[in-house]
């Protein structure tokens, strides 16, 4: 079903909720950029409730990533001394959960819904120094990263990784049902579906707050290899979700030349990595984000000319 306008979204949204679908979940249950909060087990075991799941999806619908980041929660694992106390004192998640933005913090299995999977996967390791046989097909370099699949079976013109594996089944059902856009590994497009008006988040909790307005400006990065097109930044998308001082200038220092970012350090959860593979697009999607064909010799030549 094709949605044109954000309160029909809704609409679907609130009506499924009512049905029963967000209730507790199971193991196989958690969503791309669902964090599981339990740095507090003990204390929540003597309580008798699980391990807390935070959907980012389901509170990206309603509002931008400014609002709670980073005057309610900063950006860093561990930052955050989230208790039941603080949030009943209308701190942390309780800005909202108060009864009047949000439903109060008295329905504890809305939250405390985490059980860990029965079965674990695991990781495909290469044991250094062995030699291993290359007509056997369990082989763990036939193999893809996280499971015992075959890497590059499938369609050809798509990716061969756990993310293409494991992306059709990152996001609820609903969120497929009521037409939102979404990319080659089903996630969610958020980028699109606030450009063609899926989703219409509010940017502040105070209706009399002035929300920082959008910055317009792209940023090219070249990138270190001959072999891919140069990044393209796009600070409108961004400064839609977020306010500058969140990367600015702990993770980003906003000057030319000085932040030396690598892949495999964004891979490892630096610069842009901070987003990107938890609650953005998987840094496997390189064509999001380099976009712009090097320039040769010959058309910089021919664009000095003209």
């Amino acid at each position: 079903m094709k949605v044109g306008k954000p309160i029909t979204f809704f609409a679907i949204i609130i009506g499924t909720l009512i049905v029963g679908t967000f209730t507790i979940v199971g193991s196989t249950d958690l969503e791309y950029g669902d964090l599981v909060l339990d740095s507090k087990i003990e204390s929540m075991k003597k309580a008798g409730v699980k391990p807390v799941v935070f959907p980012h999806w389901f509170h990206r619908i309603r509002f931008k990533c400014k609002v709670c980041h980073e005057e309610i929660f900063i950006m860093k694992k561990g930052a955050n001394n989230i208790t039941m106390k603080a949030i009943m004192e209308g701190e942390f998640c309780g800005k909202c959960h108060n009864g009047v933005i949000a439903w109060e913090p008295i329905y504890c299995d809305r939250c405390h819904r985490y059980e860990p999977p029965q079965e674990e996967k695991k990781v495909v390791k290469i044991e250094k120094g062995k030699k291993y046989d290359p007509n056997d097909p369990n082989n763990p370099i036939y193999l893809s990263g996280l499971t015992k699949q075959l890497a590059g079976t499938g369609d050809p013109n798509k990716p061969a990784s756990q993310y293409y594996e494991e992306g059709q089944d990152w996001h609820p059902q609903v969120l497929r049902e009521a037409g939102l856009p979404v990319d080659k590994y089903g996630l969610v497009d958020w980028a699109k579906a606030v450009k063609e008006g899926y989703i219409n988040p509010k940017g502040t909790l105070d209706p009399n707050e002035e929300e920082f307005p959008i910055m317009d400006l792209d940023i090219v990065i070249e990138a270190k290899s001959d072999y891919v097109n140069d990044v393209v930044f796009p600070h409108w998308i961004h400064t839609y979700w977020l306010r500058c001082d969140v990367c600015h200038p702990k993770i980003f220092v906003p000057e030319r030349g000085k932040n030396p970012m690598t892949m495999a350090e964004i891979a490892q959860g630096k610069w842009c990595g901070r987003c990107h593979g938890k609650v953005a697009f998987p840094l496997t999607d390189c064509q999001r984000c380099h976009v712009k064909p090097k320039e040769t010799s010959v058309t910089a030549e021919k664009e000095t000319q003209e």
